[in-house]
């Protein structure tokens, strides 16, 4: 089980019920069948401090699409305020390097790649298939799109969305709240 801390390890609240919280539900299971999960959204008849009474004392986003990162903020927030521990969660077959850095909350899936000497902020999601090249910067809550590619020693601020199949090239700085494009080269 690649999970950055565990307390109650069979116990997990995922904050969404659409595509991407059946994507972290298949990525918790390929890490251990053991698991307990239970789907929240805002408007369910239960709150989160009932859900945290019950046991579930770990949090995660279940919300990832495209142009959704400032809800996933607002997610991760809600869920600290809460009490929840939010550990990363890394699929087993993304390759991450043993000395790449992350904060709280982030999730790495299938295929994606984190190299040496990265540094991930809080929040952030690597998606499937994506590269976090060597040396990077992230800041927190950085969307790194399927298929996306940042080069080595690239600086991505807060809140930034990296589109699928984009490529930001070595040492590139990119802005807070900074959309790059599916496909579109930085």
């Amino acid at each position: 089980m690649r999970l950055s801390s565990v307390w109650l390890p069979n116990k997990i609240l995922i904050y969404g019920k659409g595509g991407h919280a059946m994507v972290v539900k298949d990525l918790l299971l390929a890490n251990s069948p053991t698991w307990h999960m239970v789907f929240y959204q805002d408007g369910d008849r239960t709150d989160l401090e009932y859900w945290y009474e019950q046991g579930y004392h770990m949090g995660t986003c279940g919300v990832g699409g495209a142009m959704k990162h400032l809800v996933r903020r607002k997610v991760f927030r809600r869920l600290k305020k809460a009490g929840y521990e939010l550990p990363t969660l890394i699929h087993p077959s993304a390759v991450v390097s043993e000395s790449a850095i992350f904060g709280e909350g982030c999730q790495v899936l299938e295929g994606a790649i984190v190299q040496t000497g990265a540094r991930i902020g809080d929040n952030c999601l690597i998606n499937t298939g994506a590269i976090v090249s060597h040396d990077c910067r992230l800041g927190s809550n950085v969307h790194v799109g399927p298929g996306a590619t940042i080069g080595g020693g690239a600086i991505i601020g807060n809140d930034c969305l990296i589109g699928m199949n984009a490529t930001v090239f070595l040492m590139a700085r990119i802005n807070e709240n900074t959309v790059v494009k599916n496909g579109e080269n930085v």
